[in-house]
């Protein structure tokens, strides 16, 4: 109660010391400066003409009213939760134990305790609850497409995958936020976007919606790697997630889109080296050109495939771990020596 007197007059510019709930002189002096700038009884003293007065002044208009719209309550709630004032679940249902909330982030954040969701209580909460933008409507086209792939993929979307951020995408992210029970901005924001990936990709996982987008994988963790990748130079190649890490003395530093053989040609299995490199080379089996070569199991190598680039995931190699990214799989080839670690694993 203390606090919110103190709130309350340092906002009519009375009080100039910390919110710190004690009741001492200054709080008097206050109070009887408060009266005398009002024309009210001078006693120093709250009494209950002073204590309306001085509400009257710093009242501020309702923003959320308990006959709010559930979707707008829901909003609360997951921002009052996020704050650490609501402990129950995200209802869209204005309860009491949404009042005794309020009421505490008021307490907490030294504004005047009103139990109310009053305009200046709501910009706090928003303030203190906001999420840098993870995707704005200046992204590139291709995280716009990942966007539009994930948010179809959860039902959210049900327009085409074009790569144009319009108004439709700020209402699907709105809609995301509200089935989800996070805050509403319509703003692709880190906490969005980060729920968004988390339902729509598992980890070890080939992160199809990326792959479509035609973005590059996402670094992995030296982590999420097989332990023997973690040891000297080697080309990790991950047959769960379709990639292939170059990992130095156990630091990722390059990953990019693999593919391997298909039924009856699988690309083998296990620990390897590179035994040969060739910038260009003719397949004696197949006839087809093998860009930037990195040969590690007999006729089995790490090299471009322009078919790869071309069909994608829809066609396989004939046992090869290919790579569709010209100037990624250039730039590792020069990289790679004769005698670094392969590692191929399911």
């Amino acid at each position: 109660m203390v606090k919110d007197l103190q709130v309350r007059l340092k906002l009519v510019g009375r009080f100039a010391y910390a919110i710190t709930g004690v009741y001492w002189s200054a709080v008097d002096q206050s109070v009887l400066g408060f009266q005398q700038a009002q024309g009210l009884p001078q006693s120093g003293v709250v009494d209950q003409g002073t204590w309306d007065r001085l509400r009257a002044l710093t009242v501020s208009p309702t923003a959320i009213p308990r006959t709010a719209p559930a979707t707008t309550v829901k909003d609360l709630q997951a921002r009052l939760k996020l704050a650490g004032r609501f402990a129950y679940a995200v209802t869209g249902v204005y309860w009491s134990a949404v009042d005794r909330s309020v009421l505490s982030f008021q307490q907490v954040q030294n504004l005047p305790q009103s139990g109310v969701v009053d305009q200046r209580t709501w910009d706090r909460l928003r303030a203190v609850t906001a999420s840098p933008t993870a995707i704005g409507r200046t992204a590139s086209a291709a995280q716009v497409r990942e966007v539009q792939l994930r948010l179809r993929a959860v039902g959210s979307w049900p327009y085409a995958v074009s790569g144009v951020y319009w108004s439709a995408l700020d209402r699907a992210v709105l809609g995301f936020q509200q089935s989800r029970g996070l805050p509403q901005s319509g703003v692709l924001d880190v906490r969005t976007w980060s729920r968004l990936v988390s339902d729509t990709y598992r980890p070890g996982t080939f992160d199809t919606y990326r792959f479509t987008a035609a973005l590059q994988p996402v670094m992995p963790k030296a982590a999420s790697l097989d332990r023997r990748c973690l040891t000297g130079r080697v080309m990790c190649v991950d047959k769960g997630t379709r990639t292939l890490t170059w990992v130095v003395d156990g630091k990722p530093l390059m990953v990019m889109w693999a593919r391997f053989g298909g039924p009856g040609r699988e690309t083998r299995e296990g620990t390897f080296s590179v035994s040969r490199k060739y910038e260009y080379v003719i397949s004696n089996l197949y006839f087809t050109p093998m860009p930037y070569s990195m040969f590690f199991s007999g006729g089995q190598a790490v090299h471009y495939s322009s078919n790869f680039a071309r069909l994608g995931y829809a066609s396989s190699s004939h046992g090869c771990v290919n790579i569709a990214d010209h100037d990624q799989v250039k730039a590792l080839f020069f990289k790679v020596r004769v005698g670094d670690k392969v590692v191929v694993y399911p």
